[in-house]
């Protein structure tokens, strides 16, 4: 079922809802939608009730926003969970997603709606600085000059390590999309973005998923969040870079029942 809810600004938030069972609501990165969860949607909704998110200027939502930044799109996970009225959530974001979801944790914490967290390619500190600001410069100029290659560009970028020409060609309609203002503004507001002091004090069951694949800081970072956090659980995905719910879709989908299910 496809449905919106008006969030704290009167944006809607588009999602789709599927299954029955304890709340799994997905959250996916930047120039993507709730599509790109479609496998999980499917496989998992027999234990759950999945929650695909579309995030402001994604997917489905109306090109009506004006603030894009992390603190608004956690607003927008508020207004859901409680026009919903969501508890015992396991609430897991992707890349941007993710830090959404640390987001809403640390500005809606007395909510105490969110039962468990899922973190894939995440990060601590999404800041650019360096090597990172160069490479986003190349982007934005990609960005800039509507280059068409754009979207194989983006998904050769997700998709390291093994993955299927399906696979990609997914990836690449799902970032056709998007605008590209959109994409450029969002990523703006995420490099705002640090959660170290929230790491400590974090107080649900945490699953962090990272991709073999992916860059050394990325699976740095994966490290460093599961030493930060106090009851996590790490796991690496041989065959995948950034996208290992796509490239290993069946090992990610046990995880997740796994430790969605599970008794701490």
């Amino acid at each position: 079922m496809k449905d919106t809810i008006q969030s704290f600004d009167n944006h809607l938030v588009p999602f789709e809802i599927t299954g029955n069972g304890k709340p799994l609501v997905l959250l996916h990165g930047i120039g993507m939608s709730g599509k790109v969860w479609q496998n999980q949607a499917e496989a998992l909704s027999d234990q759950f009730t999945v929650i695909c998110v579309d995030l402001r200027g994604h997917g489905r939502c109306e090109d009506d926003a004006r603030d894009f930044s992390i603190s608004a799109q956690a607003r927008d996970i508020n207004a859901l969970l409680e026009g919903l009225d969501l508890n015992d959530v396991f609430l897991t974001g992707w890349s941007m997603g993710s830090a959404v979801a640390f987001r809403y944790l640390q500005d809606f914490s007395r909510e105490k709606r969110v039962e468990r967290l899922g973190l894939v390619g995440a990060g601590i500190d999404f800041r650019m600085r360096g090597n990172q600001r160069r490479e986003f410069q190349q982007w934005q100029d990609l960005l800039n000059t509507d280059n068409p290659d754009w979207p194989k560009l983006f998904a050769s970028g997700c998709l390291t390590g093994s993955s299927s020409p399906e696979t990609r060609q997914f990836l690449e309609r799902i970032a056709r999309e998007t605008g590209n203002t959109i994409i450029l503004k969002s990523a703006a507001c995420l490099a705002e973005e640090f959660f170290a002091d929230l790491l400590p004090v974090l107080d649900i069951p945490v699953l962090i998923c990272c991709g073999r694949h992916e860059s050394e800081r990325a699976v740095r970072a994966a490290q460093e969040l599961d030493q930060a956090i106090s009851c996590s659980r790490l796991v690496f995905f041989e065959q995948s870079g950034h996208c290992p719910f796509l490239q290993e879709a069946e090992k990610f989908n046990r995880e997740v029942l796994d430790f969605g299910l599970h008794s701490f």
